[in-house]
């Protein structure tokens, strides 16, 4: 892929992402004081390229392998 289509594809990226933070009409009222939140944070990496939750050398399925797990725990 040669460089100027991948500047484009970011572009058009950037212009989309942009055109998504306009001003809410909606009102949200601020959280009160002393409130808390609790952030969790995942990460996920050495997948080896499995998506689905399949095993290719069972030929069968396998619901601890993929990245489709992940999307439970999300």
């Amino acid at each position: 892929m040669t460089r100027t289509p991948l500047r484009l594809v970011a572009c058009i990226v950037t212009l989309a992402l942009c055109a998504c933070a306009g001003e809410s009409t909606r009102r949200v009222a601020p959280p009160a004081n002393g409130s808390t939140a609790h952030i969790g944070v995942l990460e996920t990496t050495d997948i080896h390229s499995n998506i689905l939750s399949y095993d290719y050398y069972k030929l069968a399925e396998d619901p601890g392998i993929g990245l489709v797990r992940t999307s439970s725990l999300i």
